[in-house]
């Protein structure tokens, strides 16, 4: 899977260089973009593996801080804000009052958080809905990441958080690695937590992320 993954992007700038050297191509800025966005994308496959080969070791480390679930959902809410509205959905932010501060590693659990808003956004059309929200369950903190978009077959369900799995109706990560939901599930248990999915097609997807409170 990592070789196929890498292989694509290889050969579009393989395809290039060697256009260029024979002078079949000229070197533009539109064609130096192309470049640079193929190299990105090996970027951020080459990260996800080695993300992931540290969490399987035992050797990613949480820096954990002191949050509020508030302040950890407002700040995703902004970081896709402008996106939001390029697509006219609605992104929403709902806390329950008075929840207890969490020990968390804030900018682990933003990506977390973010890769789920990415793809809520993305399988939800204009006019739709996406809402982050956040309340006590127990002695777990409860984030939720909901759509309105077309959900999920069951299939798709049983098999989100597997790395490489891709699906048409899949919520696999925009750089096209199928590592980014395996990643969430990496990083949400590190922090003694749990991640799960429920859906009912054509009436969006719901994502659940229980940490403990301490």
């Amino acid at each position: 899977d990592i070789v196929h993954d890498l292989g694509t992007p290889l050969t579009v700038i393989r395809g290039y260089l060697q256009s260029f050297k024979k002078g079949a191509l000229e070197l533009t800025p539109e064609r130096l973009n192309v470049l640079d966005n193929e190299l990105g994308l090996i970027d951020n496959l080459v990260e996800d593996v080695r993300t992931l080969s540290l969490a399987d070791s035992g050797r990613l480390v949480l820096e954990r801080t002191p949050t509020s679930a508030g302040k950890l959902l407002e700040s995703v809410r902004q970081t896709f804000e402008q996106r939001a509205t390029e697509h006219a959905v609605v992104l929403d932010v709902c806390v329950a009052e008075n929840l207890a501060p969490l020990e968390l590693d804030v900018e682990r659990m933003r990506r977390v958080l973010g890769n789920l808003v990415s793809n809520a956004l993305r399988h939800t059309p204009a006019g739709g809905r996406v809402c982050l929200r956040a309340e006590c369950k127990g002695s777990e903190t409860l984030f939720e990441v909901s759509d309105t978009g077309r959900g999920a077959s069951e299939e798709t369900l049983n098999r989100l958080f597997e790395r490489f799995y891709r699906a048409d109706e899949s919520r696999s990560d925009g750089a096209g690695s199928g590592l980014g939901l395996a990643i969430a599930k990496s990083l949400v248990e590190l922090h003694g937590g749990h991640i799960s999915a429920t859906s009912t097609l054509g009436q969006g997807l719901r994502v659940r992320i229980t940490v403990p409170k301490s």
